[in-house]
């Protein structure tokens, strides 16, 4: 029996980059998947690639900003599925340069997305992860949510905020059979990685996936609320 067999994870952000990444290892490994992002043409790339890995993929555009769309999506999921096992809240977006120079609008969409969508998210998918027996929420932070680095002021806080959070309802939920864990990559070669760095990154997203399956497998060996780093899968 393959290690999530027949269970069902909720991937936001799974078009492409990271979020692709950890869809396909979680389908590899016998999970059906639902791709939340609010790119349609993407997530039918990605989809036809869990496909061809025998799992099924449901596309839900969902803009986490919204919860009139995540409430959609989770409908959806339900009424596709009828359960959630897994959720990784992987949808993020990144603006660099010094804090000064970013733009109101910016601190505003960076913290709406990285933080207050993936709270909202979580809220709206507790009740039905509380009905299976071994569920996980699975967090995408960052080195940078636990080391402010310049030029990345706002990212940065997102991604403490999100440390700090997982940390919380780990705390909560533990007792309810859900376990929540942070994952933090460091430079992972992806599109949101090119547009601040012309240099190659450390890792590729099929590290942070492979460190998923990693937490999974061991997750009774590691504490509830940990902040996992990312290693070197890919070589």
């Amino acid at each position: 029996m393959k290690l999530v067999e027949n269970k069902v994870a909720i991937v936001t952000g799974g078009g492409r980059g990271i979020g692709k990444a950890i869809a396909l290892e979680l389908a590899k490994n016998g999970a059906d998947i639902v791709i939340a992002s609010r790119d349609m043409k993407e997530m039918k790339i990605a989809a036809k690639e869990i496909a061809a890995l025998g799992r099924k993929a449901l596309t839900v555009k969902t803009d986490v900003t919204k919860l009139s769309d995540i409430k959609n999506m989770v409908k959806k999921t339900l009424k596709e599925f009828k359960r959630i096992d897994i959720l990784v809240n992987n949808a993020g977006i990144l603006f660099h340069g010094p804090f000064e120079e970013i733009k109101h609008k910016q601190i505003d969409a960076t913290v709406n997305v990285n933080l207050l969508g993936l709270m909202h998210v979580t809220k709206e998918v507790i009740p039905y992860l509380k009905k299976q027996k071994e569920s996980l929420i699975i967090n995408i932070s960052s080195v940078a949510g636990k080391e402010g680095y310049a030029d990345l002021a706002v990212y940065s806080a997102t991604k403490f905020g999100v440390i700090g959070f997982t940390e919380s309802i780990a705390g909560e939920l533990e007792n309810e059979g859900i376990r929540a864990y942070a994952i933090c990559p460091t430079a992972t070669q992806t599109k949101m990685w090119e547009q601040i760095s012309d240099q190659k990154a450390a890792h590729v997203p099929e590290d942070v996936a492979l460190e998923i399956i990693n937490l999974i497998k061991n997750r009774k060996k590691i504490h509830p609320g940990s902040a996992v780093n990312v290693r070197k899968h890919v070589k």
